[in-house]
């Protein structure tokens, strides 16, 4: 992982492009006029993220593990094939799977007031815990990446989303929804486990939050 320093940064050459994350972890990036959902994917692969992005740009990819992997989107290769796995750029463990991705812009784009919606996110586990962060200081990793969720072994990370609104709504695989208020869910530093959010039954999970 190449990790630079501002006046390094200064002779980079930038570009509008779009960075590509497949379901089965394959990363790359692509052209800004070509279409994404065009590109080529391995057979039984799918697009699990993509968005329009400049290369000096952090991605930041988010494990089943409670890790979180930051790239500058320079860093991510450029080509019309498959990409590079992620544990190329990466040093991912055993059963260790992405869950959720996001942008955090560096400079202002056209038509774009904000460089990032919010610097909160919530995270949210498979049982049901969850907790609000910062990511206000997100910075590039290492190949190691970081440890954001404290995830018990029977456990793990079922994704994050980015924390806009005064209320949150969780949906599980079975088809049940809460709806809590944004300020009822705990804001927590450093490594957590969090609280429960949406109390889990027999082998429901929770597949997605919005605010």
């Amino acid at each position: 992982m190449c990790i630079r320093d501002r006046d390094e940064e200064a002779y980079l050459q930038h570009e509008d492009v779009h960075v590509i994350v497949s379901k089965d972890g394959w990363l790359k990036r692509i052209r800004s006029n070509n279409d994404p959902y065009a590109t080529r994917v391995r057979d039984g692969d799918r697009i699990f993220f993509t968005e329009e992005v400049s290369t000096r740009d952090l991605l930041a990819i988010f494990t089943t593990h409670g890790n979180m992997y930051v790239t500058q989107i320079i860093d991510v290769v450029a080509t019309n094939g498959y990409g590079d796995p992620v544990q190329k750029m990466f040093s991912f463990q055993d059963g260790e799977q992405i869950v959720s991705c996001l942008v955090r812009r560096q400079t202002p784009r056209e038509k774009q007031v904000e460089l990032f919606p919010s610097d909160e996110v919530l995270y949210f586990t498979k049982q049901g815990y969850g907790f609000r962060s910062s990511i206000a200081d997100l910075a590039v990793t290492t190949k190691k990446g970081k440890r954001v969720v404290r995830v018990a072994e029977d456990d793990r990370l079922a994704g994050i989303t980015i924390v806009r609104g005064k209320m949150l709504l969780f949906l599980s695989a079975e088809g049940y929804a809460i709806c809590v208020m944004t300020d009822q869910v705990p804001v927590l530093s450093g490594v957590a486990k969090g609280v429960i959010l949406h109390k889990m039954s027999g082998d429901d999970t929770p597949v997605s939050s919005a605010r």
